[in-house]
């Protein structure tokens, strides 16, 4: 009774692992043809690394070249990942979505936004996400070789840091780690796609690329979206400094409202943890 019991079972597991390999090996298999660029399902193993969870089944990869330096298109190059969401329907356009930072990447950004966005727009467009030249997973990425902007005892270590970005980067690389380079990577990838015209949503950093990129290609861009705009005119420092003012009006609005309201109860005896008293 008990070798037939471990024999089932092991035909069982068996079974379902074929049937999962199977599924796998099918997942994988498929692929499709956009202008110059050819589509893979993000399950491949070249593409899996992109990605901290597991993504949609749905979700597509593919990797494009742009040039280090467009003064000299057939010199050194970029591979820039990108992801494409396919339309549920049938697709009237391409929508990009640009991440924050500097630095960040929105290669997972349509599985994690994807619910804030109504169902004409799941209909209808082609989902696109990227990495910027310099940031991972998109080669040659900018690497510091561990070196940290402070040391152990919080004091500023630029030299040292930047010194150690040259030397593991490269003094031929990151001079065009630059929006403006960027933004041209993105209308060489509309170039690539075989697309005319594309929309953009830019999220902080990115509503500074959707601007430069309207800025320089007008005719290129069919809608583009800003959410928490960026204020192109700024420096980095003078960004920061706002933020931080900002935050302290917002700190100090919240206590001056701790000293006229009561907002905190005990769950047991409903009295109050924070009033005016």
């Amino acid at each position: 009774m008990l070798k037939s019991i471990i024999k089932y079972t092991a035909l069982f597991f068996a079974f379902v692992f074929a049937v999962l390999l199977c599924f796998y090996l099918y997942l994988i298999s498929g692929s499709t043809k956009q202008g110059d660029i050819t589509w893979h399902s993000c399950y491949r193993p070249a593409y899996l690394s992109w990605f901290v969870l597991p993504p949609s089944v749905r979700l597509q990869c593919a990797t494009v070249s742009v040039s280090v330096d467009y003064t000299k298109p057939n010199g050194k190059t970029f591979a820039i990942p990108l992801t494409r969401l396919p339309a549920k329907g049938n697709p009237i356009g391409e929508l990009l979505l640009l991440n924050g930072g500097p630095g960040g990447h929105s290669l997972d950004m349509s599985m994690t936004l994807f619910d804030e966005y109504g169902q004409t727009v799941k209909d209808n467009f082609n989902v696109l996400g990227y990495a910027p030249r310099g940031v991972a997973p998109s080669t040659p990425a900018i690497d510091c070789g561990g070196v940290d902007e402070t040391d152990e005892q919080g004091n500023t270590n630029a030299k040292a840091y930047m010194d150690a970005c040259i030397q593991h980067t490269g003094a031929d690389i990151l001079p065009f780690i630059s929006s403006k380079e960027v933004v041209k990577d993105l209308d060489s990838i509309r170039t690539q796609l075989g697309v005319d015209v594309w929309s953009m949503v830019g999220y902080s950093y990115g509503t500074k690329l959707v601007a430069k990129y309207a800025e320089y290609y007008p005719t290129r861009l069919r809608a583009g979206v800003a959410d928490g705009v960026v204020d192109t005119s700024e420096t980095l420092f003078t960004i920061l400094k706002n933020q931080y003012k900002g935050s302290q009006i917002a700190f100090d609005t919240f206590i001056k409202t701790c000293k006229t309201t009561v907002f905190l109860t005990s769950p047991k005896t409903q009295a109050p943890l924070l009033s005016t008293n």
